[in-house]
């Protein structure tokens, strides 16, 4: 979100990004696509809505437009996952509904029949290996695969019921404005107040709605969105603190230091100097929202071979 949270850096499809991520944590976030995570190593833990879901290899989750979710991994090599991001707009010609569907939370491939679950796996391989290798026509080839990975969904997966699917769209909508404005807006002075006030709700029923859609409070998001690019910035800059500290949206160094120690058990001076976030998780006991992003290249070298 904002500048690292949710940003692949590289698309070349309209509507359509993926990409391998191998991920030791990702704390609660939402985005506006469709999204598709699926295990080619490893095991992780995924809450969403107060559920939660344990994933081992080949299986696959999907998350709705604007649904929040956690995942963690269980072990220190991380999971390896393969995802697909696709808006669900792409396709509002010829099937609206995709845009309105919310699919239930559950593990993807135990609603297949077993057959079915070794055709995925070769279409969302297929869709991968194009999209990473960039032959001529691959544009053509990846949304074909996409459609055909959407049919599937559309038919095996558990969607929830149309008055819900209604009711959540509308929150949907809500969360979408509020997460695009905290996106835009985090490195400035930002209220809970002001926010409720344009948008002509009560600071109870915002603060509340806030808890119950990005699973932590309002000022828990805000403060993390800063800290993240805190973080960001004392990984790959020599910014100085009080500089860090501004860009982020702190109002000093000593807010920063605290908001940074209650979230990550060390100061951001102590976060510069040491060299791992292992060695920071062994010190302090705290797991850092760490995932690592591969180039195209090193994407296709790493995707199995059926």
């Amino acid at each position: 979100m904002g500048d690292e949270f949710e940003i692949v850096p590289h698309k070349s499809v309209s509507g359509l990004q993926v990409f391998l991520v191998n991920l030791l944590y990702r704390e609660p976030h939402v985005h506006s696509d469709l999204e598709c995570c699926y295990v080619l190593s490893g095991e992780a833990v995924v809450t969403s809505r107060n559920q939660e879901l344990i994933l081992k290899k080949d299986d696959f989750v999907v998350f709705n437009s604007c649904q929040p979710h956690e995942i963690r991994s269980y072990g220190k090599e991380g999971v390896l996952f393969l995802t697909v991001q696709a808006q669900t707009g792409f396709c509002r010609e010829y099937y609206p509904a995709l845009s309105d569907m919310e699919f239930t939370f559950c593990i993807g491939n135990q609603c297949f029949p077993e057959r079915e679950r070794g055709e995925f796996r070769k279409k969302i391989l297929e869709l991968a290996r194009g999209y990473f290798a960039q032959g001529p026509g691959f544009e053509f080839g990846c949304m074909g695969l996409l459609n055909l990975l959407l049919r599937d969904m559309v038919k095996y997966l558990p969607r929830e019921p149309g008055t819900e699917a209604q009711k959540q769209a509308l929150c949907n909508e809500r969360v979408n404005k509020l997460l695009r404005y905290l996106e835009t807006h985090f490195q400035e002075k930002l209220l809970l107040s002001e926010l409720a006030r344009e948008e002509g709700l009560t600071v109870s029923y915002l603060s509340h709605f806030f808890k119950d859609h990005f699973q932590v409070s309002f000022q828990e998001y805000l403060a993390g969105l800063r800290c993240e690019k805190a973080r960001h910035l004392l990984r790959f800059t020599d910014h100085k603190l009080l500089d860090i500290s501004m860009e982020s949206g702190f109002s000093d160094v000593k807010y920063m230091n605290r908001a940074f120690r209650e979230r990550y058990g060390c100061t951001p001076r102590e976060y510069r100097q040491k060299s791992t976030l292992t060695e920071i998780h062994e010190r302090t006991g705290r797991i850092l929202s760490t995932q690592e992003f591969f180039s195209f290249e090193e994407s296709l070298a790493m995707l199995p071979i059926d």
